[in-house]
């Protein structure tokens, strides 16, 4: 799946913050190998209250780009895997 396409299958209101880093700093390549494992209360998505431990999402991922910190150069053509829950990302390389 492209990247940018999995844009589509985050909530806006669950983790606004992290959504609006995500969709603005990270660009380009592709996600394989995705998992998702999700145990929301009901209600959690319309109130934007996601609990911690109730989202995970794990990943490899190739080719993306990202301009996470505007002062240093974009880095681009990363290639490895992320796990992303509902308070943080972390990108490990390959």
């Amino acid at each position: 799946m492209q990247f940018m396409s999995f844009y589509g299958y985050w909530p806006y209101s669950a983790a606004v913050d992290g959504y609006n880093w995500v969709t603005q700093n990270i660009r380009d390549g592709s996600a394989t190998d995705a998992t998702f494992r999700v145990d929301l209360p009901p209600g959690a998505i319309e109130t934007g209250k996601i609990p911690d431990g109730a989202a995970e999402v794990k990943f490899t991922f190739s080719g993306l780009s990202t301009d996470y910190y505007s002062p240093l150069p974009k880095v681009e053509n990363i290639a490895g895997q992320s796990i992303l829950t509902e308070k943080q990302i972390h990108l490990f390389d390959q």
